[in-house]
């Protein structure tokens, strides 16, 4: 999903390292649809809810690394419940 020309950054899952301009279109392109999948994936069975949780950790990843980070603190919180 994600480009591997991610720059350096200091931690492993630091996912608010700077994102080149064609990987952040793409990320923006993505958005609306992983939106959507959360909204269909309301965890109704086990594989529901590992579809769910994927989803949250892709739309917690694409909010950091477009600075969205209104809407990466409630998905955080969503998936700390």
């Amino acid at each position: 999903f994600f480009s591997s020309r991610r720059r350096h950054t200091r931690l492993q899952g630091d996912w608010s390292s700077d994102v080149c301009s064609s990987d952040l279109q793409k990320l923006k392109e993505s958005q609306p649809y992983l939106e959507r999948a959360k909204e269909l994936n309301q965890k109704k069975t086990e594989d529901d809810k590992s579809i769910y949780q994927t989803t949250l950790n892709l739309l917690k990843q694409l909010y950091a690394r477009t600075n969205q980070m209104d809407k990466y603190n409630e998905i955080k919180a969503e998936m700390e419940k």
